[in-house]
């Protein structure tokens, strides 16, 4: 538990230098949170998930957008698992439909446990418009006590459409689950989040807070 705490202790300090020198070079800078509140259930080999979440930005004054999610995980063995999963967002000027598609694979190593996840998804705007992205996270969870993980999350996302193709998403942070019983579950991340906007990222702050409630019968 010593070692696992120190591993990430020292992620923790690489990140907040690599945050602190990112919020004193960037010359557009925002502050924004994201909420969520999600639904979690089981079958044998499936697991399902139901998710709202709302998003805040301009120092946390104005709504990008909200969305819907529904994401099926079918568990192909211990350490796959394939997902496909349905995101509808509203956003001020046009509503957002996103299948998605993609394959998890994880496994446990010096007492952590490291999640990697691929995922294809494609967004259709109701304007005859659409564009691909191909998103790749990596996820290192360390349970320290009974009711306390620790994690620290990365991840980037590869679009491409008519007038954009390259990496327009990064996104890095440390998080925590604070289990409270076998029903109900908060988390909380802090991103350092970089977006292109096809002159260069802006760079955000992202508090993340999500409540996570687990519906199944037993």
């Amino acid at each position: 538990m010593k070692t696992g705490l120190l591993i990430l202790m020292l992620l923790f300090g690489g990140y907040h230098i690599f945050a602190q020198e990112t919020i004193e070079n960037a010359k557009n800078w925002d502050n924004q949170l994201y909420m969520s509140d999600m639904l979690t259930w089981t079958s044998p080999r499936w697991k399902y998930s139901a998710e709202v979440q709302v998003r805040l930005i301009d120092n946390m004054q104005s709504l990008e957008q909200w969305y819907v999610e529904g994401v099926a995980s079918y568990q192909f063995s211990d350490n796959i698992e394939f997902i496909p999963d349905l995101r509808i967002s509203i956003r001020p000027d046009k509503m957002v439909i996103r299948p998605g598609l993609g394959m998890l694979y994880k496994f446990d190593k010096g007492g952590f446990q490291f999640v990697n996840q691929v995922k294809w998804q494609i967004d259709f705007d109701g304007h005859g418009n659409s564009d691909n992205a191909v998103r790749y996270v990596i996820i290192m969870h360390k349970q320290f006590k009974e009711r306390i993980i620790g994690s620290f999350i990365a991840g980037a996302l590869y679009r491409w459409e008519n007038d954009f193709r390259g990496v327009e998403l990064i996104r890095i942070g440390p998080g925590m689950t604070y289990i409270f019983n076998n029903r109900h579950s908060l988390n909380f991340s802090y991103f350092l989040s970089g977006v292109d906007n096809g002159l260069g990222f802006e760079w955000a702050g992202v508090p993340f807070i999500q409540l996570v409630i687990n519906i199944d019968k037993n």
